[in-house]
């Protein structure tokens, strides 16, 4: 177990707070690894098929990475998100000739992750891990590697490398948008905006004044509902699992409409947080919104700066910077990792250990392999 910090600042604040740095880094690869990715986006321009796979906050940077792929491209990629145990063990069709497969893994060691490598590579697809584990499992069973540059994670909510992967996957589709419709407007309108990520990031981390004071008020609220669309359904999914690892209350990720048929039941004595940028939800996160708030939910609306409806159907703006929305997953995550964080030293636990300083925790992380 990594030594543990007792108190703010734990790992995670500091990881969250390097991550703008770590995006510029990753955002300005060398002459031969910026070569090397422009050879994967011709890979992937010409795949049959692309398949993405991780574990955990992995598969959620797989399910985003498969809706950035798809979207930059306007659909002409065949990107699928698929859980790696699923796609060991299940999936059919499983990867093979003339598909490619992105793993993801921050350690590169996760069997399942593994398991999904060695099946796709022994059908003869063609295998990218990124990681950021070089020397990894994951790295030695693909035949091309990204590695995003921060080995050193000590938080294991891996928010950091969340973050990164996000931006490795943006920069590969926006390359595979302009292989495929050329450098034409449609493809800048993508790519110009992936190079702000690490501005945009900033730019999230600064609501730190808003959000620290919204965790503290909403702390003791047992169960959380995170909503989002598009590939921020996957937003949703990584809000609520970092909420589970740090701070250990009941929260669940849905895709947005899902919350009407039938959890809409549960929304009185929940917090609603919904993920709404400028785009194709945004007109059923009002519906949303003004439902939970009649039921008497505390709702929370990520959306854009001055988005004046927004703001008036949600009990709580968080002001985000406008772009595409193909591209918001990518800085809708920062505050709601930064919100999981703060609800954590609220209510005095361990954002980084998920329960593993308590010796029954850590004997249930003992009788299984990752």
């Amino acid at each position: 177990m990594v030594p543990t910090r007792p108190t703010h600042p734990f790992w995670m604040y500091e990881e969250m707070q390097a991550t703008p740095a770590a995006l510029d880094h990753a955002l300005a690869p060398s002459a031969a690894e910026r070569s090397a990715r422009e050879e994967l986006a011709t890979r992937l321009a010409t795949a049959r098929r692309v398949y993405l796979t991780g574990c955990g906050t992995a598969y959620h940077a797989a399910l985003v990475g498969a809706a950035f792929l798809r979207d930059f491209t306007a659909g002409q990629v065949d990107a699928r998100a698929v859980q790696s145990f699923e796609l060991a063990h299940y999936a059919q069709p499983g990867p093979g000739a003339n598909d490619l497969l992105i793993a993801l893994s921050h350690s590169g060691k996760p069997t399942a992750t593994n398991a999904a490598l060695a099946r796709a590579h022994g059908a003869g697809a063609y295998c990218l891990t990124i990681t950021g584990n070089p020397t990894s499992p994951a790295a030695q069973l693909a035949q091309a590697v990204i590695e995003y540059g921060y080995a050193e994670a000590k938080s294991f909510t891996y928010t950091i490398s969340y973050s990164l992967m996000l931006a490795v996957l943006a920069d590969l589709a926006a390359h595979t948008a302009t292989h495929i419709h050329g450098a034409g407007p449609s493809a800048l309108a993508l790519a110009a905006p992936v190079r702000e990520l690490a501005r945009w990031h900033r730019e999230a981390l600064a609501l730190e004044p808003q959000i620290e004071p919204l965790a503290l008020r909403l702390a003791q609220h047992p169960r959380w509902i995170f909503a989002g669309a598009g590939g921020n359904y996957a937003t949703a999914l990584e809000a609520a699992l970092k909420m589970q690892e740090t701070n250990y209350t009941a929260s669940f990720g849905m895709e947005m409409e899902e919350v009407l048929h039938g959890p809409v039941a549960a929304l009185g004595d929940a917090v609603l947080v919904v993920i709404a940028p400028p785009g194709a939800a945004r007109t059923r996160a009002l519906d949303l919104l003004r439902a939970a708030r009649l039921l008497g939910s505390e709702t929370i609306a990520l959306g854009a700066t001055g988005d004046t409806e927004l703001a008036g159907a949600a009990g709580t703006l968080i002001p985000l910077p406008t772009g595409p929305e193909a591209l918001s997953p990518a800085p809708y995550h920062v505050p709601l990792h930064m919100l999981s964080y703060w609800v954590a030293v609220a209510r005095g636990t361990n954002p980084d250990l998920m329960r593993r300083e308590h010796a029954p925790y850590l004997d249930a992380r003992h009788a299984y392999t990752l």
